[in-house]
């Protein structure tokens, strides 16, 4: 009798020499052989499908402390999976979590679009709209996502480190550095970086969706610790940063003093709006 393992083909050749049932026997017993693999391959899949929604939902939690949405989550699990996902997902990523509930989902009580996931272990209050958060006004994303971080200090934040990572800080001069280890230097403090505010998306990943979680990331991490974000601004914008301070550090009696110093020529040439003369006199 030919071997299980063999080709259908082949076995049909070598069944030949017997009877036609031989070769149907053997044929059916490879067909369930290689069915049965397939459904282990899904199985293990879907498994890992499984721990890696746990874990994508419970870093965005640490980090947010709110829900991670579905939308969001599904592009993830689709950038890890690739051809694969519609093996583990064929009707939807919200269906998959109904048949296997390893993680929370939750609808916006004002919004049904708005879907999310949390961890099982985490409280669901009776205001759902307060565990969403309000959503922050333009003039907030514009100045946290306006931020111009020094590169070496954003890359942790997206690439990772191989060990722990700390952030050394001199309390006098507000100069910054990167360690691997705590500081021991008098005047110096240590803040370290833990593993869950690195934002570890697919390099395929869209940069309006990357960049916003790492800024939201970063800011975490910065509230956590109270330090000023304008520490680790990059060298062009902190240079910015301080013009502006100088120039809103000169008083209203300056300005007009340089201003009496002109002569009539040079008054003569300076339009000035009078609402704006109006305001300077009232103060």
């Amino acid at each position: 009798m030919a071997s299980r393992y063999m080709h259908p083909i082949l076995i049909c050749r070598e069944a030949s020499k017997g009877s036609v049932q031989n070769c149907w026997t053997e044929f059916y017993i490879v067909l369930n052989l290689l069915s049965w693999g397939n459904k282990l391959n899904s199985a293990d899949l879907t498994e890992q499908a499984k721990e890696f929604i746990v874990a994508e939902v419970s870093k965005w939690w640490t980090a947010e402390k709110k829900p991670l949405l579905l939308s969001t989550l599904g592009y993830v699990v689709r950038q890890k999976f690739l051809e694969n996902t519609d093996t583990i997902i064929p009707n939807g990523l919200r269906r998959f979590l109904a048949e296997w509930p390893v993680v929370r989902v939750l609808s916006h009580p004002d919004i049904p679009q708005k879907v999310g996931a949390i961890p099982l272990d985490v409280p669901v209050p009776e205001d759902l709209a307060s565990l969403f958060g309000r959503s922050s006004s333009p003039s907030e994303r514009n100045e946290t996502y306006g931020r111009a971080y020094d590169q070496h200090f954003w890359n942790t934040f997206v690439y990772g480190f191989p060990g722990k990572q700390f952030v050394i800080i001199n309390k006098e001069s507000k100069s910054w550095r990167l360690s691997e280890d705590t500081s021991n230097i008098e005047g110096e403090e240590s803040y370290e970086i833990d593993r869950s505010y690195i934002v570890d998306m697919p390099r395929e990943t869209p940069l309006n969706l990357k960049i916003p979680a790492v800024h939201s990331s970063i800011n975490s991490w910065l509230l956590k610790n109270g330090l000023d974000w304008r520490i680790f601004a990059s060298t062009i914008r902190r240079q910015n940063l301080h013009a502006n301070d100088a120039i809103s550090s000169v008083s209203r009696n300056d300005f007009c003093k340089s201003i009496s110093k002109l002569d009539s020529y040079d008054l003569s040439r300076i339009f000035i709006p009078l609402d704006i003369v109006k305001r300077m006199i009232e103060g």
